[in-house]
């Protein structure tokens, strides 16, 4: 064994170098905890000793005295004493229904059925629980749920619908509970400028109240929706069929759509839309008398003018329709409108196109007046046209009218017999109509037969009973072909046209 005979002087030095390093490590900790005292005390220290940070001095009193503006005060109650006596008479509507989804598959194109949901606003009409909305937050839908102020649920019936206005009326069943009304006030004293209050349900938030004024009167925002009021109050999706209330708490018209241009995100700009009241219970009237929206007739085939036309009528005007067909004994043809005749201005308005004249005549009432001036044979002349009611006319009339054809004229020359299908049928996805009978004779004889399943017609899912022979008479004058079960197989049945004998 060897000894290092300088091993306890390097044994030493490694001692004091430990030692050495352990003292240096704790003055910098205690300089480092002077100088975060220092700190602290010095250029940290707060003003107010007995708080944590700077002093917080609140204010005690408003900007404005309580009465120095009494005419706000006012305002302010009045406005929360109106949003508490209109919102009890405002709903949300819930809708439950299914569409046929086209989907390709290995084996070819096959349909499935979808649900589908959506919601909208109504408002309480009469202490029965009948409801108006917009037919569009129910259109293509079979079960409607309202939901009340108080947070009641009840299932609802469509009563009547008016597709052009977008008018639906529901019935609630409540077994007989009596509801609080609003009012329908006169929508033409709504003068722009006016206060303007909406109430609905956006974006299924629940019962929303705003406020505006009325922008414009007599807006148009597409060819088949005119006369419509503007207000900047908010409006939202989902605010679809609410009111629009003026300060009496009067409905003056249904808040129908707003104008935005993102699509995918629509939401308020200030620019709302409503469906005018006077329009609105002039078509509620007319369901709960006869069941369904008064329209008015005048017995005439129009078309667009054309370079050949204009040349045979011999008209240089920009603007005209041309008459193709007047219809015997109509107001039309009471008048004095002729074949060929160039129908310029109705009631001393410009005839621009079709869906403006048709608009004009459906929604005038029986007995109104239109001054006509019509261009025939290189002369104008003036003529006046009392308006009848649709539903007072003649059915050959009326086909000759638009080509469409009642529903209880289909089901007078159909002759078949329809049933809706029962709860478990639907329960196990049932969508449609069931074939009971279809008697020899009738024009349907042969291509259906009992126990037939309607699930399609014209490429259109068949919601119900109702929708299935409204959908045949809209299109029992042209060719109908069905979507049918029979037997568990699908077939394709293009039924033939229906003719009055």
């Amino acid at each position: 064994m060897s000894i290092d005979p300088g091993g306890e002087v390097v044994e030493s030095r490694a001692v004091n170098g430990a030692i050495n390093r352990f003292a240096v490590l704790v003055g910098v900790f205690a300089l480092s905890l002077g100088a975060a005292w220092w700190l602290r005390h010095n250029l940290m220290k707060p003003d107010d000793p007995d708080v944590g940070g700077s002093a917080i001095t609140l204010a005690d009193q408003p900007v404005i005295a309580p009465g120095s503006l009494p005419a706000l005060e006012q305002l302010n109650r009045e406005s929360m004493e109106l949003a508490a006596a209109v919102t009890p008479s405002v709903v949300s509507i819930d809708t439950e229904g299914v569409e046929a989804v086209r989907q390709l598959t290995m084996a070819g194109i096959r349909e499935r059925l979808r649900k589908t949901q959506g919601l909208g606003s109504g408002v309480i009409v009469s202490k029965e629980g009948h409801v108006v909305t917009n037919h569009h937050v129910i259109a293509g839908k079979q079960r409607y749920w309202v939901t009340t102020h108080d947070k009641r649920r009840f299932l609802a019936t469509k009563v009547g619908e008016d597709v052009g206005l977008d008018i639906a009326i529901l019935k609630i069943n409540s077994d007989g509970r009596e509801f609080k009304p609003l009012t329908f006030g006169n929508s033409d004293d709504a003068a722009v400028g006016s206060l303007v209050f909406a109430i609905g349900n956006p974006f299924g938030l629940g019962e929303t109240f705003t406020a505006g004024r009325i922008s414009a009167r007599e807006r148009s925002i597409s060819d088949t929706q005119r006369d419509l009021i503007q207000t900047d109050a908010a409006i939202n999706p989902g605010n679809s069929g609410g009111p629009l209330v003026n300060i009496n708490g009067e409905v003056i018209g249904i808040n129908v759509a707003i104008f935005s241009q993102d699509r995918q995100a629509p939401g308020s700009h200030g620019i709302g839309f409503a469906i005018p009241s006077n329009d609105v219970k002039a078509t509620l009237e007319s369901i709960r008398l006869r069941g369904v929206p008064a329209i008015g007739y005048l017995g005439v085939q129009l078309d667009q003018l054309t370079p050949v036309s204009r040349r045979l009528a011999n008209f240089n005007g920009e603007y005209g329709l041309l008459v193709l067909k007047v219809t015997p004994d109509s107001p039309a043809e009471k008048c004095g409108l002729k074949k060929r005749d160039v129908i310029t201005s109705v009631n001393n308005e410009t005839v621009i196109n079709l869906t403006q004249l048709m608009t004009l005549v459906k929604r005038s009432k029986k007995g109104d007046e239109l001054n006509i001036r019509v261009w025939r044979q290189d002369k104008e002349v003036a003529l006046k046209a009392v308006i009848e009611d649709r539903a007072n006319v003649p059915f050959y009339q009326q086909e000759d009218y638009d080509g469409r054809l009642s529903v209880d004229r289909v089901k007078d020359l159909s002759q078949l017999k329809l049933r809706s299908l029962s709860t478990e049928e639907r329960a196990r996805g049932g969508l449609g109509v069931m074939v009971t009978e279809v008697p020899e004779g009738s024009t349907y004889h042969g291509y259906l037969l009992p126990g037939d399943l309607i699930y399609s017609l014209n490429q259109q899912p068949v919601l119900d009973l109702e929708h299935c022979w409204s959908l045949l008479a809209e299109k029992a004058a042209e060719r109908v072909r069905l979507g049918c079960i029979r037997r568990g197989k699908r077939y394709r049945i293009e039924l033939p046209v229906l003719r009055k004998p």
